[in-house]
């Protein structure tokens, strides 16, 4: 819809600045903001998960540019930042280092899952916008014949929006860029991840006052993030993999469900569908196990002042 934002520089050295690094940028602030903020409320030390949180970007950010090179095949995607990254890979990455560099300093791992958890969900609510002003990450086209309404004027972006009468009553069309299709109405699947998840944070941040036990918030974001994805992945048209495929058409009403690659004729289970199920799995497990661990005792930090550098 908008890929690139403004160009600077002369015309023989440009520098353009695109909104999908804009929006992934801003998602990082954003989430390790709200860490850094919330952490000193729950009595965790903010060097500490300071230093965590440099841990969770570089995880994050190579984990996303890792899976996506494996998922497609193409190692020369970890040579640039402009495009190449999965969501999932980020996730993992992100909550690996978070793990090992919290257990090594002695954070409170559980305490900080439950900070961490709505922060994945915003950064997911606005690194998905980034991947609608892109392009990519896209549904696949809407049933011929559908009525159709544009709400832009021509030219305004690099696309359109439409209204339909019908189911998904939105749409969007891309004119070029890295969409599989352009110039025909598509699944918005880009804005359904992002509202959807903004709605998750929503859910997360209330329940937070409320939990029962350390670890409870982080639980419902693994089991409420992979219900989104998967509904999601079930109408999504661009190159993806299927961890799992089997020869068959997808059904007329989930036509995500199949492969939209070169091999045609495959249906399946998506890679994300199938880390999310892992995640989703994970969070039943923690729900059941940590039930009767309780909240541990919460003392305000309102300030700096620990004595990691002390043990450095």
């Amino acid at each position: 819809m908008w890929p690139d934002l403004v160009t600077l520089g002369s015309a023989s050295n440009p520098i353009t600045v695109h909104s999908y690094g804009l929006m992934v940028m801003l998602a990082f602030i954003a989430s390790l903001g709200w860490v850094h903020a919330r952490s000193g409320t729950v009595g965790l030390s903010q060097e500490r998960v300071a230093v965590a949180d440099l841990a969770a970007a570089v995880g994050g950010l190579f984990g996303a540019k890792l899976l996506y090179a494996i998922t497609e095949a193409d190692a020369s995607s970890l040579t640039t930042l402009s495009s190449g990254f999965v969501w999932y890979g980020g996730v993992l990455g992100g909550l690996v280092a978070v793990v090992a560099v919290g257990l090594a300093l002695r954070v409170d791992v559980w305490k900080l899952a439950d900070v961490v958890a709505p922060a994945l969900a915003m950064g997911a609510a606005l690194g998905r916008l980034g991947c609608w002003f892109a392009g990519c990450c896209h549904g696949t086209p809407l049933p011929a014949g559908l009525p159709a309404t544009p709400l832009l004027p021509e030219g305004t972006l690099h696309g359109q929006l439409y209204l339909h009468p019908s189911f998904p009553w939105l749409s969007n069309a891309f004119d070029g860029g890295v969409a599989r299709w352009t110039h025909v109405p598509l699944f918005p699947t880009q804005l359904w991840q992002s509202v959807g998840s903004a709605v998750i944070a929503t859910l997360l941040l209330a329940i937070t006052s409320r939990r029962r036990f350390d670890g409870q918030v982080f639980a419902v974001w693994l089991l409420l993030d992979p219900i989104l994805r998967t509904f999601v992945e079930a109408f999504r048209g661009d190159d993806r993999g299927l961890v799992v495929a089997w020869k068959g058409a997808a059904p007329a009403g989930l036509p995500g469900l199949g492969d939209a690659t070169t091999q045609a004729g495959l249906v399946g289970v998506t890679t994300s569908q199938g880390i999310g199920l892992v995640l989703a799995l994970a969070g039943l497990v923690i729900l059941v196990v940590r039930r009767n661990a309780g909240v541990k005792p919460e003392i305000a930090r309102s300030a700096w002042g620990d004595d990691l550098l002390d043990e450095v």
